[in-house]
């Protein structure tokens, strides 16, 4: 898969602490992705990653839109070759893929403020094996979004790929971030 996509955190954090955040933003006038964005200030509170911020989920996203393509081979050979688009908006009568929607509702809470840290990539994005010698592209399953994350970006992805219901691993990555984004959930 080679095109844009997304490497997300959600976070639940507590509302005392958010609050800190937030006096902090407004005090310097400034986005909240330069905050949360900011190791060295992060690591004035404590956090030395993004993943130790009171992440509840993280994952990645390949963006479904044109120019975004996905390449099925079996060993050295193209089986197919498409706009991620064409997952979702396929001129055909039926679907040609398994494609499995993920509706998870996150919980919300007085007590949490619940946001997305939204980092957007370009390149390499996923590259999977299947070590299968008869392959059939109908044993293929693609997952799509996570919870309602997709309403928030505006934009449908992929997170994950099963065959035969058994989920692949990601081979490589070869990625340039271009943007992050914090998402209110």
């Amino acid at each position: 898969m080679f095109g844009s996509g997304i490497r997300y955190w959600i976070c639940k954090v507590p509302l005392d602490q958010f609050i800190q955040f937030e006096k902090l933003q407004i005090k310097y006038n400034t986005p909240y992705e330069t905050i949360f964005f900011d190791l060295e200030l992060m690591n004035k509170f404590g956090y030395s990653s993004v993943e130790e911020f009171h992440t509840i989920h993280s994952g990645r996203g390949f963006l479904i839109k044109e120019r975004n393509t996905i390449e099925i081979k079996h060993k050295k050979k193209r089986l197919n070759k498409f706009d991620s688009s064409e997952l979702v908006y396929s001129p055909l009568l039926f679907e040609s893929y398994n494609l499995i929607k993920n509706s998870l509702a996150l919980e919300k809470s007085e007590e949490y403020k619940l946001f997305a840290l939204v980092q957007f990539e370009t390149g390499n994005f996923f590259k999977f094996k299947i070590n299968e010698t008869n392959f059939e592209i109908n044993n293929l399953s693609f997952y799509l979004n996570y919870g309602s994350l997709d309403n928030y970006i505006n934009e449908q992805f992929i997170t994950d790929l099963t065959y035969n219901g058994v989920k692949l691993k990601s081979q490589k990555e070869d990625v340039v971030c271009t943007g992050n984004r914090v998402v209110f959930l």
